[in-house]
């Protein structure tokens, strides 16, 4: 579908409805989590019946939601914000490197006062409870960029804490790792877009069967969103190639010290524990 089409249609309408403007607005800001939408996921987004979506659909010419969503799909896909695109952008923009340097510095200092506001003390209280209760089996996943990020986690959690285990993006061998998903259970996972779909696969089979999921992610659009029972959602944005992951690297590191803080006196056992055994196998030439 070509960009002014949908707005054609629109134009070529002669009057909306309440909810058929909350549905226009949504569409046309062209949102990369469009391409994951359903009717249902649609409707609660926008905060519409599902029978409303379906007749604004039919009003613009469509036989069905799913001709209509394969025609905006595709041209989504096309316009999708990516690294390339962002750099030349950047590069017709502004051709000074040291500028450009600097400028990102102080835009991750922008984007962590938003992160800051966009969780929720309720949230945050929420994951740090989960995170601390050692009887929990904790899973842990995180795939393409955040695949180091969660690793980095993982290294550290378990100065903290045991009975942690660390899922990659091998499907075959996930199964093998998993060995029991229930309400005793949660998996924190990171996952910014596009949004592998391992990790889709994996906390949607662990909140099928009672899991908790604690999920950082970058939009509120995320389709990721749909498993969450704890959402933390970063700011990530900016003009950079690549969009930047300090955001969440200041999370995990903000909730490892108050981990730290809330587990208090079992933190030194569990942190000699783990220096011993390391001297043990020589692994670093010094502390």
């Amino acid at each position: 579908m070509e960009a002014t089409q949908f707005r054609e249609k629109l134009k070529a309408l002669k009057k909306l409805t309440p909810n058929e403007k909350k549905l226009a607005r949504y569409l046309e800001s062209e949102d990369p989590g469009l391409v994951f939408d359903n009717l249902k996921s649609l409707s609660v987004k926008v905060g519409v019946s599902k029978s409303a979506v379906s007749r604004f659909i039919a009003r613009l010419g469509y036989g069905n939601f799913y001709d209509f969503m394969l025609e905006l799909r595709g041209e989504i896909l096309r316009n999708l914000d990516t690294p390339l695109k962002r750099h030349i952008l950047r590069e017709e923009k502004n051709k000074d490197a040291l500028e450009r340097f600097y400028a990102h510095l102080e835009k991750i200092s922008v984007n962590l006062q938003e992160t800051a506001q966009r969780i929720g003390t309720k949230e945050l209280g929420r994951a740090l409870d989960l995170l601390c209760r050692t009887d929990r089996h904790l899973y842990m996943i995180g795939c393409a960029s955040a695949e180091t990020l969660i690793h980095y986690f993982f290294l550290l959690i378990k100065y903290l804490r045991g009975n942690v285990t660390l899922l990659d993006g091998n499907a075959p061998t996930i199964a093998h790792r998993v060995e029991t998903i229930d309400s005793n259970t949660t998996i924190f996972a990171m996952s910014f877009a596009m949004y592998p779909t391992i990790t889709a696969d994996v906390i949607s089979y662990f909140r099928q069967n009672g899991s908790e999921v604690i999920l950082l992610t970058d939009r509120h659009s995320s389709p990721m969103l749909d498993w969450a029972t704890v959402p933390m959602i970063v700011h990530a944005e900016g003009s950079a190639m690549f969009k930047t992951r300090c955001s969440a690297m200041a999370v995990i590191e903000g909730i490892l010290d108050s981990m730290a803080f809330t587990l208090g006196k079992s933190v030194p056992a569990r942190y000699e524990a783990m220096h011993a055994l390391m001297r043990h196998m020589k692994i670093y030439l010094s502390e």
